[in-house]
């Protein structure tokens, strides 16, 4: 079992110029393992996710005054190791590069204007469960 997909849910949050900043995401993604030992695996692969966003202090995004939610999208890559935590599971440090697919903009409340783009370096631990089927 080297190739694999699942699907995800991220809640992110953080700062940016336009004040508290929350990411909400749902997607896909597909990848590949390869196996160094049987309680040690090195993961590549893709992902892609259709985000929600809030920005807490803002004047209005995307020109639209009031307005604190839009939406928006990630596209990137996978790369990290899997260790065996017990039978059927894992705990993995990932890298998670990629890019904001759709720019969002906003005014802060001081008429500053920016917009929510560019590259995207995600570090991750995860805990996967995994269950074979019978087949």
């Amino acid at each position: 079992m080297g190739a694999g997909e699942h699907l995800f849910a991220r809640w992110l949050m953080g700062s940016t110029t336009a004040s508290s900043t929350r990411w909400l995401e749902v997607g896909v993604a597909a990848d590949y393992r390869v196996w160094l030992h049987k309680s040690v695996r090195l993961n590549f692969g893709a992902d892609a996710a259709f985000s929600f966003l809030h920005l807490g202090d803002v004047r209005a995004i995307e020109g639209v005054s009031g307005q604190l939610e839009a939406w928006s999208g990630r596209a990137g890559g996978i790369v990290g190791v899997d260790v065996r935590a017990f039978k059927n599971g894992w705990v993995g440090l990932h890298v998670d590069p990629g890019f904001v697919l759709r720019p969002v903009s906003f005014q802060d409340r001081d008429d500053k204007r920016g917009t929510i783009q560019g590259l995207w370096l995600g570090f991750g631990v995860t805990l996967q469960v995994e269950h074979l089927l019978p087949g």
